[in-house]
C-alpha cells in the first residue's frame, strides 16, 4: 500500500496530527508577547532551547523590556562587576 493511498492509516494519522499542530499554532498567530529562553542540554549532549516565560502587553514589566531596559541576571551582574574591576 503506497503512503498516499487515501486508505493508508499512517497517512491518516500523520494528517491528524499535522492539522493539530496547525491549529495550535493558529491559535497563537497575532500573539504578542516577549519570551524568556533558557538553554540546557538534553541526554544526548544536544542543546536545547526552553521557553520559561511569555510575558505580555499586560505584564507590568512589559514596555520596560521591550525598550530594552530589561532587568539583569545575577549572572549578567557578576560579569558586569568583573568588567568593570579589570578596567578599574
Amino acid at each position: 500500500m503506497a503512503f498516499n493511498d487515501p486508505g493508508n492509516k499512517l497517512q491518516k494519522i500523520c494528517l491528524t496530527f499535522y492539522s493539530d499542530i496547525e491549529a495550535i499554532f493558529a491559535d497563537l498567530d497575532g500573539i504578542e508577547f516577549i519570551a524568556k529562553i533558557e538553554t540546557y542540554v538534553n541526554q544526548y549532549g544536544e542543546q536545547k532551547n526552553e521557553l520559561k516565560m511569555a510575558i505580555t502587553p499586560d505584564h507590568k514589566d512589559y514596555a520596560m523590556i521591550k525598550n530594552g531596559n530589561a532587568p539583569q541576571t545575577q549572572h549578567q551582574q557578576s560579569i558586569n562587576n568583573s568588567i568593570r574591576q579589570i578596567w578599574s
